[in-house]
């Protein structure tokens, strides 16, 4: 005969998580979450800064860990909350709700990695002489930039980024900045990376959409085609249109 598994609410509460001492109460959870978002874009501000400045670098780094802390509470309550009933649609949403915003920043924060890789090292040096509590961080920056030919370029963190959050298995290029070589390689071999099927038109079919639209405007204009503020757009209006 086999043994029949208890509800969550007949199991003794010495016996169960006390996931209040992470968060009393659903309501502070949230309030978290979006203190979370807020922290991340206070993060992107950051972006073409780490490079240049050791305080910005520092001021960075401490607010990172800040980050990170926040990170590992908001994602075990939700988490253990889901383990304690996989049936409980609204913990199972504040998972995804999570993990969103998780992703949302890891995204957002690409740029890191190509930046510290930017600095040279005597460049480095210099920084943790400007700010002597950069040296927390020296095994994490020796670390990261001791990967410097195996990592990728900020694009390429983007576009990884862009396409895990949306698991996206195909990626194209299209329209004008698709003529862009260097943005045709990355773009490439960030596809490769991630196991991602890749399209590049061929380079007549990249023309800019501002100059395409802004010369049929013009013999629009010569021929006496003058449209009033009613106009609206037709995004599939053929090019020869009368």
């Amino acid at each position: 005969m086999s043994k029949k598994i208890p509800e969550r609410s007949e199991i003794a509460v010495e016996n169960t998580w006390r996931l209040e001492d992470l968060y009393g109460s659903d309501e502070l959870w949230q309030a978290d979450l979006v203190k979370f978002q807020q922290q991340i874009d206070a993060l992107t501000g950051f972006a073409g800064k780490i490079s240049q400045s050791a305080a910005d670098l520092l001021a960075y780094m401490k607010l990172r860990d800040e980050i990170s802390i926040l990170a590992d509470r908001l994602g075990n309550y939700a988490m253990r909350r889901g383990d304690q009933d996989t049936r409980n649609s609204h913990y199972q949403g504040m998972v995804g709700q999570f993990m969103k915003a998780y992703v949302e920043a890891e995204a957002k924060t690409s740029f890191e990695t190509p930046e510290l890789l930017s600095i040279s090292d005597e460049k480095m040096e210099e920084f943790y002489r400007e700010e002597p509590e950069l040296e927390l961080y020296r095994r994490y920056f020796d670390k990261s930039r001791s990967r410097r030919a195996h990592i990728l370029s900020a694009t390429e963190e983007k576009l990884l980024a862009a396409a895990a959050d949306t698991n996206a298995k195909t990626i194209c290029l299209a329209g004008g900045v698709a003529a862009n070589g260097r943005l045709r390689q990355l773009g490439n071999d960030g596809a490769q990376k991630l196991g991602a099927k890749v399209y590049l038109p061929e380079l007549k079919y990249c023309g800019d959409n501002g100059a395409m639209i802004a010369a049929q405007g013009y013999y629009e204009f010569k021929d006496g085609n003058i449209a009033d503020l009613t106009l609206n757009g037709l995004p599939t209006l053929a090019i020869d249109y009368r």
